[in-house]
């Protein structure tokens, strides 16, 4: 049985689907283990969004976010999941969230300009855009 150590070790981005597939049955199988941990819940999300199981991870990240609600990254995905649904202004409320918490958050900062930019705000956008070319200067 995998452990909440391997799976917040697991490298999701670099595992092949058929691999992600086998952890993901057995996070479901096993989920009263693993259902009152942040870290695990948002790595199971990220599995099913690559598992091109959108609606499942939204509900993992939410859970993530139930349990810890500065949980950035949970935030991060959700908005990302979000803006690819074209739920615009729910992704743009999570990335304001992000940038109230971590102001320094310049891949934030720039993904809500972009978000703002699609939403045809343009001013909004270049203010966020700028904000992530100063938080982006300032982290290097």
């Amino acid at each position: 049985m995998i452990t909440p150590s391997e799976i917040l070790d697991l490298n999701i981005e670099s595992s092949n689907l058929d691999t992600l597939a086998l952890i993901r049955d057995e996070l479901h199988t096993n989920q009263f283990l693993f259902s009152t941990n942040c870290g695990v819940l948002y790595q199971w999300g990220k599995i099913e969004k690559k598992l091109k199981m959108p609606h499942l991870a939204e509900g993992r990240f939410k859970k993530a976010l139930l349990l810890q609600h500065e949980h950035i990254e949970s935030m991060r995905e959700l908005g990302l999941l979000y803006a690819e649904s074209e739920r615009l202004n729910d992704a743009l409320i999570l990335f304001a969230t992000i940038v109230t918490i971590d102001p320094q958050d310049w891949e934030a900062w720039h993904t809500g300009g972009s978000i703002l930019h699609t939403m045809q705000k343009t001013y909004e956008a270049l203010e966020w855009i700028k904000m992530a070319k100063k938080t982006k200067s300032v982290v290097s």
